[in-house]
């Protein structure tokens, strides 16, 4: 009997494992959908969005590059070229702070035939001559405006800065001396900051510093700051004295061909030798319009105002203008190797 038990459990196992294993592959049997059918308002939903979407054909990296923006106002090219031949000198601003010059004076003193007229040390009036010239035997042209004189018969070389002055050209003629100065023209559009600082012999101290921005408050924005001192010789200190400058610009641009500049200019020098004033001061405003309708051909309108001043004056020996002002205009045409100059100012 326990036999027969044991046979017929085995027997039921295995009937029961033999249904199970069968049962596995029927769900195989049915055949799967063939055909997904998405959700209907997911469908629609997506087309809508697609259908509104429109791709930027456009897309592209910018090709004009920030640093390339920048204007200057236009003016004519220089006339004669600069050689010792044609009595012409030209310094850019790498020439000036190679020089060391602080003012004209320094700048011009080593050319054939020109002598700088010193009164003295730093804040002493000064000078230039060459070949005998004699009073208005020189003029000074800063960024087509002239510099007239306020004290004398020729401007006071030590009331003229260089901070900010990208150029200077000296055209040495049988009848005058032309100085011609530019102020600091862009070369990029970044800005352009310099500084120059030194030490020297009898407490001598210099600084110079221009500041450029070419794009800013809707133009561009320059300034500069010069000043030199010293105690001058002696154990008395009498021939002490110093110089200081200051300069600001400001520029409209209208693309290359046409620009507005305003400019302002302050010096001030002060001296303890005794045959000349304690102080005497310059400040020059001015405006400038330039125009360029076509390549060659360059028109140009400004005013200006000089003011200056000095300590003393009924005492003083020389003769002061308390105020200049200036009219005027200018032409410059250029055709291969033709060029014409005209200018007129009252």
């Amino acid at each position: 009997m326990r036999c027969i038990r044991v046979r017929s459990l085995r027997a039921e196992a295995l009937s029961a494992l033999a249904v199970v294993v069968a049962a596995i592959p029927l769900g195989a049997q049915e055949p799967p959908d063939t055909v997904l059918v998405g959700d209907s308002i997911a469908t629609i939903l997506l087309g809508a969005i697609d259908s509104s979407g429109v791709a930027d054909t456009l897309i592209g990296e910018d090709s004009v590059s920030a640093d390339t923006i920048f204007y200057n106002l236009p003016r004519p090219k220089t006339s004669e070229p600069a050689s010792f031949a044609t009595g012409v000198w030209e310094w850019d601003r790498a020439d000036i702070m190679a020089d060391g010059a602080n003012n004209l004076a320094e700048l011009f003193h080593a050319l054939p035939g020109v002598i700088a007229l010193l009164g003295g040390d730093y804040g002493t009036p000064s000078s230039l001559t060459a070949f005998g010239l004699g009073g208005g035997g020189y003029r000074i042209l800063r960024d087509g405006l002239e510099v007239y004189a306020a004290e004398g018969s020729v401007p006071n070389l030590q009331l003229i800065g260089l901070a900010g002055i990208s150029r200077v050209r000296l055209d040495r003629s049988m009848g005058q001396m032309l100085i011609e100065m530019w102020s600091h023209e862009y070369e990029d559009g970044r800005p352009f900051s310099i500084i120059e600082a030194g030490t020297g012999d009898l407490d001598t101290n210099l600084f110079r510093g221009t500041y450029a921005d070419p794009v800013a408050l809707g133009g561009s924005v320059a300034v500069g700051l010069e000043r030199m001192d010293t105690r001058g010789r002696g154990q008395e200190r009498t021939e002490a004295g110093n110089r200081t400058g200051s300069w600001a610009r400001y520029q409209v641009h209208v693309g290359d061909r046409f620009g507005i500049a305003l400019n302002y200019r302050g010096f001030s020098t002060q001296t303890k030798v005794p045959e000349y004033k304690p102080v005497t001061t310059r400040s020059d405003v001015s405006a400038r319009a330039a125009y360029q309708p076509m390549e060659g051909l360059t028109l140009t309108a400004f005013a200006g105002q000089s003011t200056s001043s000095i300590d003393d004056a009924a005492d003083s020996l020389l003769i002061l203008d308390d105020s200049r002002s200036e009219f005027g205009g200018s032409l410059g045409v250029e055709r291969g190797m033709l060029w014409l100059r005209s200018s007129y100012r009252t």
